[in-house]
């Protein structure tokens, strides 16, 4: 049954239940002359660092040890007194504190974000939370020492969150009201885009969602992708209203079921929609996506890899791309930034894996046969134990395409033994960020290289921005979920209203545009299937960083 404004009451209600506890921090005291240049004294608190205070404060690592030499002696501890670049400017204000302007008629520079508490939620890992927040490993560890015997579900970690150190008002994209997209990589001027006076305006928008929340029910559990992935969608309906875009949203709990789905379809409300934003899983997709190839409207899967709903569905535009396409493209990437490098496929021997060695494979036999190097195959019940393949010159790129934990723990750990005999690069799969038993030090020190549809720069201008606005509404930090909702509805919603009945004709033709989460660059493999997102990031980590394999050239 559709889901109404009341609803989204309900939804607030569960995300105050989330809301995190702020953390007081120390402001530092007003600067003064010494050894003849300008300083201030601050006191530190417990749990600070030094990455913290030199970002928080806007000072070098470097500079920071020049103005208290017993730092590299004694170390920061809480309670004692540092000092911290001043300004020649304070001395003067304080000076001229007789004729100050009243303090409540002066706009005061927004307080930075002190420290939180982070509840882990399940699966999640600490080199992922540490991401999230746009802090380091080492970070997490220094606030929270237990947390390198291993993290739980439940427990709480403090944080300090990455601040955002520049003034609200020097940022132009933060001063908007709407939320600032990371900018276009390439203007579109093509496909007849509508002037923006004659953009249609008014758009009639279905979003189909698994809340599982019917009357009188305590909270579900299985409600937070849903409820995540409604925050977005929410944030980015704002951003479009400051626009000036009017939007009707219908919400229906579809609650994956078969039965609720069929009910959704009668709807008048969804059978006159202008465009439809799920269901989240493939088989209540499909009952969606049989009904709206009759009617024509744009049907959208955010999450679903499979191929077969866009086969024979012209109307269908699918979000993330296969794991096969995925492994595609990994493959010239890593031939272009290894080209002396020797290359091992382990083949995990298990049938489920089957198709990512052959996508691997076809996708390396296909490659320039002229600069294609010489692919090694080893099977991993010899590989493990011999390691005889790997060369002691050359790079070697070592390719394990395995969707299983413990042969993924037990590769990982067997490499990062030799790795100081051996030069390895290791590339895998996305899904191994998702491992509760995974290492990350090991990745890490095996520059795990791997594909993925989604990477997100946390500590953006706008995604402070975005994650700002959605603790304001929310009371609670935004998840993956939450950004793809964001990326999806503000993209498409503008592009409809661009191009209105011509958006599946004009959509192969958009340039490359990017959001938080996700870029989207779209084709069509076949004449009556539906488009494809054909976008992949080929990531790495580095130093406990994911950074594109393309920044390194």
């Amino acid at each position: 049954m559709g889901i109404v404004t009341r609803t989204f009451l309900i939804i607030v209600i569960t995300f105050i239940g989330l809301s995190n506890n702020l953390i007081g921090q120390s402001n530092p005291s007003a600067s003064y002359l010494w050894n003849g240049e300008y300083v201030r004294d601050l006191e530190v608190e417990k749990g600070r660092t030094v990455y913290n205070i030199t970002k928080t404060f806007e000072v070098s690592e470097a500079e920071l040890f020049r103005l208290n030499p017993e730092l590299k002696e004694n170390g920061l501890k809480a309670g004692m007194k540092i000092r911290i670049p001043g300004k020649s400017s304070e001395i003067k204000e304080e000076q001229q504190k007789e004729t100050a302007i009243p303090e409540e008629s002066i706009q005061k520079t927004p307080r930075l974000t002190g420290a939180i508490k982070h509840k882990v939620k399940k699966k999640e890992s600490v080199f992922g939370i540490a991401k999230m927040y746009g802090v380091s490993v080492d970070d997490v560890y220094a606030l929270n020492p237990e947390a390198k015997e291993g993290i739980k579900t439940g427990m709480e970690l403090t944080i300090y969150p990455k601040p955002s150190v520049q003034p609200i008002e020097l940022d132009k994209s933060l001063a908007k009201d709407s939320i600032a997209l990371p900018p276009k990589v390439k203007e579109i001027f093509n496909c007849n885009e509508v002037p923006l006076k004659e953009q249609k305006k008014k758009l009639n928008v279905s979003l189909l969602l698994p809340f599982y929340l019917p009357a009188g029910e305590e909270f579900n559990p299985r409600s937070r992708i849903g409820l995540d992935f409604y925050g977005g969608v929410k944030l980015a309906l704002d951003s479009l209203k400051q626009e000036g875009f009017s939007v009707d949203i219908h919400v229906f709990d579809t609650q994956n079921d078969s039965s609720t789905v069929n009910a959704v379809l009668n709807n008048p409300s969804f059978r006159a929609s202008d465009l439809i934003i799920g269901p989240l899983y493939s088989a209540a997709f499909i009952r969606v996506a049989d009904e709206t190839k009759e009617l024509n409207i744009p049907a959208i899967t955010p999450f679903s890899q499979s191929e077969a709903l866009i086969s024979g569905y012209p109307n269908v535009i699918k979000v993330t791309p296969s794991t096969e396409s995925q492994i595609e493209a990994l493959v010239p990437a890593l031939q272009k930034k290894f080209p002396g490098g020797k290359f091992i496929l382990v083949n995990s021997e298990l049938s489920k894996d089957m198709s990512l060695n052959a996508a691997f494979k076809n996708a390396w036999n296909s490659s320039d046969s002229l600069r294609r190097p010489l692919l090694f195959e080893e099977k991993y019940s010899s590989f493990k134990t011999e390691l005889k393949s790997l060369d002691f010159v050359k790079q070697n790129i070592v390719v394990f395409l395995c969707t299983d934990e413990v042969k993924v723990i037990d590769i990982t750990s067997k490499l990062e033994k030799v790795k100081e005999t051996y030069r390895i690069q290791l590339a895998g799969l996305n899904d191994w960020n998702s491992y509760d038993n995974l290492d990350y030090e090991l990745l890490n020190a095996l520059h795990f290289t791997y594909a993925s549809a989604v990477h997100s720069d946390f500590t953006s201008g706008a995604s402070l921005k975005f994650q700002n606005n959605y603790r304001s509404e929310f009371k609670g930090e935004p998840t993956f979920y939450a950004y793809q909702g964001f990326d999806i509805a503000y993209y498409f919603i503008k592009k409809l209203a661009c191009h209105g009945d011509n958006l599946s004709t004009c959509l192969p033709s958009l340039s490359l545009e990017c959001g938080f989460n996700s870029c989207y660059l779209f084709k069509r493999t076949r004449e009556n299937d539906g488009f494809e997102n054909s976008y992949i990031n080929i990531l790495k980590l580095d130093d406990f960083k994911v950074v594109r394999l393309s920044d390194y050239e």
